[in-house]
């Protein structure tokens, strides 16, 4: 009985490593099992009501199964430490350190990301915040987060950070004459979200570039446009912090603003026809009483008299603006004919400005 146990001694000695790896990646897997059963009864019951706790737990999920297989890889490696070089083992313990400085990294940047989505939804607060607002301080704060572990991680590694800044004073140049372009759209794009002449949802052009359409998104480097015929543009920030930029989309009312002629023969009614234009612009309901409205007898035309149509609609949505203006035309044109005049040939008209 003795021997059998001095033997099993001698074989548990012989085989230890293999006996804690086994031990160890038993444990490992228990460990991730348990965290994936865990996430998957605790989590669908948080995300209906707890959004910050869902998030933060949706954003600790994988970080945390990483960690457990860096752990037990750490616990294995441990064995052969006595064996290893002193500047091997040395090695080994600041890859480790930074790989769990770089994995609270990942929990801080995936949890941002995930509540920055939660609040775009709605989830936590009663009126929707602006989207623009969120996105860029979501992505400052991300970027700061890195910042702060690479300054951590760094010293690690057994490098100088003030060494890296003095080499970065005298590389300045070289870099930023092979970079000048990425640094301006960088910048580029912190000029647009601090003035912020336009957010995600706006109507957008400019008079400078062929820019027209709807921001859907202001990125570190480009700005994502989608314009009136559904095509993607994407401009960089450079250029749209540079250019004329007219925010559609900010307008209180759109402008009515037409010429209309009539024949040289119906002067005599002239001044009806424009009284009676003024009349209906004054009672109709989609003019916006509190701005310029005119309607006067301004040019004598080739072959017409021209009538100065100006006026703007309470909205400034397209569409009920290009009813409104419909309506507007047609009741003119029954005014005319009423008074019995009759339009121009040609009729002189204007493209509306939107």
């Amino acid at each position: 009985m003795i021997s059998f146990f001095e033997n099993a001694k001698v074989l548990l000695k012989a085989h230890t490593w293999s006996i804690h790896l086994l031990s160890v990646s038993s444990i490992a897997i228990f460990l991730t099992y348990t965290c994936y059963l865990f996430y998957q009864k605790i989590h669908p019951r948080l995300t209906k009501r707890y959004f910050i706790t869902s998030a933060l737990l949706e954003a600790i999920h994988w970080p945390l199964i990483v960690f457990i297989w860096v752990k037990a890889a750490a616990s294995v490696v441990n064995i052969f430490t006595s064996k290893m070089d002193d500047a091997l083992v040395h090695l080994v313990w600041k890859l480790r350190n930074v790989g769990l400085a770089l994995l609270f990294a990942w929990v801080f940047v995936r949890f941002i990301k995930l509540f920055e989505e939660q609040l775009l939804l709605g989830h936590l607060a009663k009126k929707r915040p602006d989207k623009t607002t969120v996105q860029a301080t979501g992505k400052l704060l991300r970027v700061g987060i890195i910042i702060i572990v690479i300054l951590f991680v760094l010293p690690l590694l057994g490098i100088n950070v003030s060494g890296i800044v003095a080499f970065g004073g005298g590389s300045a140049i070289i870099l930023g004459i092979g970079a000048q372009q990425i640094f301006a759209n960088y910048f580029g794009g912190l000029v647009l979200y601090a003035d912020r002449n336009f957010k995600v949802g706006d109507w957008i052009s400019s008079p400078d570039k062929a820019i027209e359409g709807q921001v859907e998104d202001i990125g570190w480097r480009a700005t994502q446009i989608r314009t009136f015929d559904q095509k993607v543009c994407y401009v960089p920030n450079a250029v749209l912090s540079s250019i004329i930029v007219v925010n559609s989309s900010r307008m209180k009312n759109r402008c009515i603003k037409e010429m209309v002629g009539i024949r040289n023969t119906d002067a005599a009614v002239l001044d009806k026809i424009t009284q009676e234009i003024r009349t209906m612009l004054h009672a109709h309901p989609g003019i916006d009483q509190r701005k310029l409205l005119l309607a006067h007898f301004t040019e004598f035309g080739p072959s017409s008299l021209k009538i100065n149509i100006h006026a703007f609609t309470k909205t400034a949505d397209r569409e009920t603006y290009y009813n409104v203006q419909q309506d507007i035309f047609l009741k003119i044109i029954q005014i005319i004919e009423q008074n019995g005049a009759a339009l121009a040939f040609p009729l002189i008209l204007r493209v509306p400005e939107l």
